[in-house]
């Protein structure tokens, strides 16, 4: 019995060291990592004015991020499609802190148009095709302002309507018959 024990606890131990040298092999076989931000040099210019435009839109804080942006459309290989000298300026009102005006200009520079008719949008430029999850969506828009808590007047509406939909079942409860007669057959007889 003592030997059977000892077969058994060496054979778990074997197993034990196998198993672990299989995990430490698929953890070193794994692929490394996927990082979202890439080389944004060999990004194209009117891609990274895109870029910027929506971070202006909805991190106007990172003002560091968005000059940041706005030197590497400068510094891009293609600038096709971009003005570069608008990017210029907007660059300058990004350093003096004036991103409204920065937005504008980075959206002039890549031909971007405010769209308040009817009529369908008007293309930016020439937009790159859509491959993959992309959207097709060149336009950045102002984040719409949140709600704040509920004033008196939100409490005053929310207790009036409660008010009246008890009223109503109350109503309904009071003025129901107590029993319904059974219905007639109303289709005639051929």
């Amino acid at each position: 019995m003592v030997g059977t024990t000892n077969i058994t606890r060496h054979s778990g131990a074997r197993r034990g060291t196998w198993l672990s040298i299989a995990a430490l092999v698929l953890v070193l076989a794994a692929p490394p990592a996927a990082f979202g931000h890439g080389d944004d040099e060999q990004a194209r210019a009117f891609d990274l004015v895109r870029q910027a435009i929506a971070l202006i839109v909805n991190a106007p804080g990172d003002q560091m991020i968005i000059s940041d942006k706005v030197a590497d459309a400068l510094a891009a290989e293609d600038t096709s499609d971009v003005r570069l000298d608008l990017v210029r300026q907007a660059d300058d009102a990004v350093a003096s802190g004036d991103l409204h005006e920065a937005r504008a200009l980075l959206e002039r520079s890549i031909g971007a148009r405010v769209h308040t008719g009817a009529a369908d949008p008007v293309a930016i430029g020439q937009p790159p095709p859509l491959t993959g999850e992309q959207t097709g969506t060149l336009a950045a828009v102002d984040a719409l302002p949140g709600r704040q808590g509920l004033n008196g007047g939100d409490w005053l509406l929310l207790t009036a309507s409660l008010l009246i939909g008890a009223a109503g079942v109350v109503v309904a409860v009071r003025i129901r018959p107590p029993h319904l007669p059974p219905q007639a057959d109303t289709k005639a007889a051929p």
